[in-house]
């Protein structure tokens, strides 16, 4: 008879499974355990396992500027609004500044926080004219360190579900609250009702129906 191989097992009722450790972690940091039984013979449940190890097996993002490339290359190839593109484009800057060269493992919550920190005291660049744009020690905008936040954790998550990476530094982060008081915020119901009326009548572009439903008008 052959040697059963580690992790795969025989249920009572004579069928194969195989149970192992998995390289991701959950929430609370604590690896989970893979299952699977109800295959007819050990080989198979042999092979099913060493399928799913090597599936489980993260691969390498490579450094963070990488990561958060390979997420605006997708979103381009979604076809994404060209102001869109240009406002994930401008926001991975700002986190290439810091840690593109970084390996994208390295970078963490702490570091991430600090940063937002830094950025809600000072930063903001300004366009000089005949200079370009440039650094002020003026602060950046609760909303413009919101909309960096979403560019670091959207990144991380398309490598995560990848098989690139196992953690993501921005689900630990705080992000900083955006409250205005001058402004109104539409309901769903508004929403939704704003939408009706722009896909009956036609005539307005994307990005500008986009902005509307995200300021509310």
């Amino acid at each position: 008879m052959s040697r059963r191989p580690p992790g795969v097992f025989q249920d009572a009722n004579g069928t194969w499974g195989y149970v192992f450790t998995s390289s991701h972690r959950r929430a609370d940091g604590q690896r989970r355990q893979v299952r699977r039984r109800g295959f007819t013979t050990m080989g198979e449940a042999t092979d099913a396992r060493d399928e799913a190890r090597r599936e489980d097996t993260p691969g390498t993002a490579g450094t963070v500027e990488a990561v958060l490339d390979q997420f605006v290359r997708t979103k381009r190839l979604a076809g994404r609004a060209p102001a869109t593109l240009a406002q994930y484009q401008w926001a991975a800057e700002q986190v290439k500044a810091r840690w593109g060269g970084w390996r994208a493992e390295q970078l963490t919550a702490e570091h991430l926080d600090a940063a937002y920190q830094e950025m809600l005291a000072g930063g903001k660049r300004v366009h000089r004219r005949g200079k370009g744009s440039e650094a002020t020690d003026r602060p950046m905008s609760a909303r413009t360190v919101q909309v960096i936040h979403k560019t670091v954790k959207a990144p991380y998550q398309l490598a995560i579900d990848k098989g690139q990476l196992v953690r993501n530094p921005a689900a630990l982060a705080t992000s900083p609250a955006v409250v205005d008081q001058r402004r109104s915020w539409w309901a769903p119901e508004q929403v939704g009702t704003f939408l009706a009326y722009v896909a009956e009548h036609g005539g307005m572009p994307v990005a500008l129906v986009d902005v509307l439903v995200d300021t509310g008008g």
